[in-house]
């Protein structure tokens, strides 16, 4: 669907709208949202959602991030991005010290599993082995992330040899969950700013802004949580976990 003049005028916005401070408050930028608008749409269904996003285009709105979907699709997303609350809360509950980037890491590995790594078979158990040399852990954990992965937290009672399996069998791509993820980032940001959720509200919002502006990615736990928590556990899926024994 052609509208090329708005496209065209988008486009020399954002070619002369470089400056780092002037970048929009949400993701993806207003620009980005309208041109994907004028690409999908009609001229006035793409005006129309022009409108609302730049109206809404405030710190008042609780989202952060707004896709240029279907209006059903973007209603099923948003239900659909509530089951994570529960599952947010219990690790507010359970792990108190955790930063924005350890609240992201659990969201992001309830959508894409454990596709982001990339590690030799036999250097994995390698890994594992010398670190539970330096364990006292004798008793196996499971906790659930939702969406069919969980965190399998191994002991030294652990098989070692197939848990690597069943992890590297749980290693699928599910580039189709992007959407889900970012809408499950708008749930966070909104239990921080309704204080459901013990961090800063507005350094949240930036740091959530950056991390998407620098592309979706897996983060690392951060030294706070590493220090206080311990968290040696792989991603498995649910149906594979009863290989493990």
């Amino acid at each position: 669907m052609k509208n090329n003049l708005p496209i065209n005028l988008i486009n020399n916005y954002q070619n002369r709208n470089t400056l780092p401070n002037k970048r929009c408050i949400h993701y993806p930028t207003c620009s980005w949202y309208s041109k994907e608008c004028y690409n999908k749409f009609n001229f006035l269904t793409a005006s129309l959602k022009t409108f609302i996003r730049v109206l809404f285009c405030n710190r008042l709105n609780p989202n952060i991030v707004d896709l240029p979907l279907k209006n059903k699709e973007k209603s099923l997303l948003k239900k659909k991005s509530k089951s994570v609350i529960p599952y947010l809360l219990y690790i507010q509950d359970k792990y108190p010290l955790s930063c924005l980037d350890d609240y992201i890491k659990f969201i992001y590995q309830r959508n894409f599993g454990p596709s982001h790594y990339n590690i030799n078979k036999d250097d994995l158990i390698n890994n594992l082995n010398q670190e539970l040399c330096n364990s006292n852990k004798t008793t196996d954990y499971i906790e659930r992330l939702g969406n069919g992965y969980s965190r399998y937290y191994y002991s030294t009672k652990t098989n070692i040899y197939k848990l690597v399996e069943c992890f590297i069998q749980s290693q699928t791509n599910n580039q189709d969950n992007t959407n889900n993820f970012l809408y499950e980032l708008n749930e966070l940001i909104k239990l921080i700013k309704y204080r459901k959720i013990n961090l800063n509200y507005y350094v949240s919002y930036i740091d959530m802004i950056n991390y998407l502006n620098n592309g979706i990615r897996q983060l690392h736990h951060t030294n706070r949580y590493k220090y206080n928590y311990n968290p040696q556990y792989l991603i498995i899926k649910d149906e594979l976990i009863k290989n493990i024994k």
